[in-house]
């Protein structure tokens, strides 16, 4: 064969051989090791020889620095750039598709991606960015899978619901006052949103339009956009603490008045009476059906503020949930139910059972049987 050395050579070589391996006593799987090495070493000499095939036509984005280049990847046949970027900092590599085949239009496209880039990489961001309403749309996304229909360990639909409309208000802010609809998150410059509160007490309301917009709405809008951009924006890293946007709360005075008023005894004590009366009952002109929901509404009044047990509690209540406490005296027996507040049902999330003064009251309101 071409190449080959003569036979008399090939037996002098592998005297000398033999001889070697003797004189060192190798085993079979040491001259295989031996094999491999030398095989693989030819083989990367002959890659050298024939090139990168992956990246080809390498050109550099700035002459005094090689952290970054634009090339050409020899498996393709497109024939376009890609951009290449590594970050000193964090050890990281970031490559993308330019997309062109112009080498002109690579370097200036390759040069703008740079600039939007390598801070990310230096500050450990994603480098994948969100506007506005993707970000919006990631945080409702999420915070559906948190629904629940028990309490304290999620959320409601209606929560959900309302997450949405606050959203949505800082939505419209960023469209319609900011002109950033498509500006992404990081780029939106933080202390640009500082009077988020006051555009919102600008805004004209779609009902109760007499009364302007609360201060406890204002702030409850911005606290749900500052969770927002907390629990996606800079825990998922697409943006780092600190560049999240500023927004000053809706200051209110001080006041002691309380939100839901509370009858006195005085003041339940004519409401009941008044509640007992045909003038209330059985009005002039009304029909059975309406008798009997007036009826109902007077016993359901005596429960609630009897036993402090909240709409919800009540609604959901079931004969099931009603007992007799057997550690009250006879007298209290005749007058008195256990009523026990499921799970489910509970602000709290925790079953309670509530004693009060309201048996006669459930009696009246038992069905009656066959």
């Amino acid at each position: 064969m071409k190449g080959m050395p003569p036979p008399q050579d090939q037996k002098d070589q592998m005297d000398i051989l033999r001889g070697v391996v003797e004189g060192m006593d190798l085993t079979p799987e040491d001259i295989l090791m031996v094999l491999s090495s030398v095989v693989s070493l030819k083989k990367r000499k002959e890659d050298e020889k024939k090139g990168n095939k992956v990246i080809t036509e390498k050109i550099y984005l700035w002459e005094n620095t090689k952290d970054s280049y634009i090339y050409r990847d020899g498996r393709t046949k497109g024939g376009n750039y890609y951009l290449r970027i590594y970050c000193r900092e964090t050890k990281k590599v970031f490559s993308k598709s330019l997309k062109t085949s112009s080498q002109e239009e690579g370097i200036v496209l390759g040069r703008e991606m740079y600039q939007e880039t390598y801070g990310k990489l230096q500050r450990g961001e994603k480098t994948k960015s969100l506007n506005t309403k993707e970000l919006i749309n990631l945080y409702l996304e999420r915070e559906e899978r948190r629904i629940s229909p028990i309490p304290k360990t999620g959320i409601t639909k209606e929560t959900w619901r309302q997450k949405g409309q606050y959203l949505r208000m800082w939505e419209k802010y960023v469209v319609d006052e900011l002109k950033m609809e498509k500006t992404k998150i990081e780029n939106i410059p933080k202390e640009l949103t500082r009077d988020f509160c006051y555009w919102i007490q600008r805004q004209e309301k779609n009902f109760y339009k007499k009364t302007g917009w609360s201060s406890d709405y204002i702030n409850s809008t911005i606290s749900e956009v500052k969770r927002m951009y907390s629990e996606v924006g800079i825990r998922d890293g697409y943006i780092t603490r600190g560049y999240e946007p500023q927004m000053d709360l809706m200051k209110k005075p001080p006041s002691t008045q309380v939100k839901r008023d509370i009858l006195s005894v005085d003041e339940y004590e004519r409401l009941v009476t008044y509640l007992r009366t045909n003038k209330y009952l059985k009005p002039d002109g009304s029909s059975p059906l309406e008798q009997t929901k007036r009826s109902i509404f007077r016993e359901w009044t005596g429960l609630s503020y009897n036993t402090g047990m909240r709409p919800k509690e009540l609604l959901t209540l079931k004969w099931g949930d009603v007992s007799i406490n057997i550690t009250d005296t006879k007298e209290q027996q005749k007058t008195h139910r256990l009523l026990k507040v499921r799970t489910e049902n509970s602000k709290t999330g925790k079953m309670r059972s509530v004693n009060g003064p309201v048996g006669r009251r459930l009696e009246r309101q038992t069905p009656a049987r066959e």
